[in-house]
């Protein structure tokens, strides 16, 4: 599930994880495990040490991720193309539940998403700007400048502006995005192919 905010932002797919994991806790008081897979986002380890909540991270699919939110009776199970399954439904994808769940936190947060999201960072990294904050992974970096090696210590040449992104094809990037070695972007809007 993808979503975008009311600036038109693209709120990716990990994000939603976090940002339903964030609700689940904060709002509606729920406590549990939460089930992810390992390609997943680190922003719900982040939450999981910051609300005390238990995060399983097991192999990619719901094969594995059903059985052991059935074990263990987890709150949110998730992965990283955007299937989410909650606890007291099927152990299993639901795009209805979940966009049902997802537009029950805006209300119940009752901020703009883009303000909603701001909370998320704060949460996952107190230190950190939304600008500085990887959008796949929720870890702390700096964005890369004009000039800048992205990242990579063999190299001091000055990369393209509009990288190759693996392999398909140039990618457009605003001049307010960049995108580091780690494959990370930041800024707004996401980058378009």
């Amino acid at each position: 599930m993808g979503i975008i905010d009311e600036r038109g932002t693209f709120i990716n797919q990990l994000q939603v994880m976090a940002l339903l994991m964030m609700y689940l806790v904060e709002k509606r008081g729920q406590k549990g495990d939460v089930v992810r897979s390992l390609t997943s986002t680190s922003m719900v380890d982040k939450l999981g040490e910051r609300f005390g909540v238990t995060v399983h991270e097991l192999k990619v699919g719901f094969k594995y991720i059903g059985p052991k939110m059935a074990e263990t009776n987890a709150m949110l199970g998730g992965e990283e193309s955007g299937g989410f399954a909650f606890r007291g439904h099927i152990p299993e994808r639901d795009g209805i539940l979940s966009g049902i769940t997802f537009a029950d936190m805006i209300v119940k947060y009752g901020q703009p998403l883009s303000k909603i999201m701001e909370h998320l960072t704060e949460l996952v990294d107190p230190t950190s700007t939304p600008a500085t904050t990887c959008i796949s992974t929720g870890r702390s970096m700096r964005p890369a400048g004009p000039n800048s090696t992205r990242g990579s210590t063999r190299s001091r040449r000055p990369r393209s502006p509009a990288p190759a992104w693996r392999g398909r094809g140039p990618m457009t990037v605003s001049s307010t995005t960049s995108r580091t070695a780690a494959g990370c972007w930041f800024g707004s809007p996401a980058p378009s192919r």
